[in-house]
């Protein structure tokens, strides 16, 4: 992607540039999970707890969540622990399959990603990207997707080890 982003700044900024310095990022992309817990009143948040979306990399809401399961507990409060929901699950899984596809396939996952965006409106999309979609817009999101390869990969997922 370096020659794209440098062809992008040379056409938006127009002549010659000079690159100061260089950054680089990996999101997790991982669809494995964590213990929350590994000592006695010791707790994990964010990344090391499972709390990032392999997928996205998004974190903040579900650390916000974990904060207060964690408050509540402390508290003595009997809560369920919010990363352990059957939505989140479903999340999780349909990580995994996306993330299966962009290390088999990555040639296809630009295109499975410009789909998701081009077939779904703004606020299904960033409820579904944050973590806090309703069971209707995992619906929407599923039923706009190519649906061929998804069902391949939710087969080979049974049998597959996750990464």
């Amino acid at each position: 992607m370096r020659s794209e982003l440098d062809s992008y700044i040379k056409e938006s900024v127009g002549g010659e540039y000079n690159k100061i310095s260089e950054e680089y990022g990996i999101i997790p992309m991982t669809s494995r999970q964590t213990e929350s817990q590994y000592r006695t009143n010791w707790y994990k948040l964010g990344i090391s707890s499972g709390a990032t979306r392999g997928s996205t990399g998004y974190t903040f809401i579900n650390i916000q969540k974990q904060c207060d399961y964690y408050i509540d507990i402390i508290n003595g409060k009997s809560v369920t622990n919010p990363l352990n929901t059957l939505t989140r699950r479903i999340l999780r899984y349909m990580d995994g399959i996306i993330l299966q596809i962009i290390n088999d396939k990555p040639v296809e996952a630009p295109k499975i990603i410009h789909r998701m965006f081009q077939n779904n409106n703004s606020l299904t999309l960033i409820k579904f990207l944050s973590d806090i979609p309703s069971f209707f817009d995992i619906i929407r999101i599923i039923s706009n997707m190519p649906k061929m390869i998804f069902i391949k990969y939710a087969i080979i997922s049974f049998f597959r080890k996750k990464i």
